[in-house]
């Protein structure tokens, strides 16, 4: 955490990936959260290497059903990537 605290995502996404994924992270922030789509992208490692990462965020909603929040898990699937 302290490698990744007060740093923005834009630093850790690989530049290929990084216009797509600030644009979904500014659709979220606008309440437009779909969890039935997978997203990928690459993400830098602690030793510089890339990996590839799969999530599907959920939006967690107030009781006017605006987004307040988005929660996602995250899993490898560079091997899988690197099969393909």
């Amino acid at each position: 955490p302290e490698d990744l605290v007060g740093r923005h995502i834009s630093e850790f996404l690989h530049p290929e990936d990084l216009e797509a994924a600030l644009q979904r992270a500014m659709d979220s922030a606008a309440g437009d959260v779909r969890s039935d789509v997978r997203r990928e992208q690459r993400v830098r490692t602690a030793d510089g290497g890339w990996i590839w990462l799969e999530g599907r965020p959920r939006p967690i909603r107030d009781a006017e059903g605006r987004v307040t929040e988005v929660v996602n898990i995250f899993r490898d699937i560079t091997a899988r990537k690197q099969m393909e």
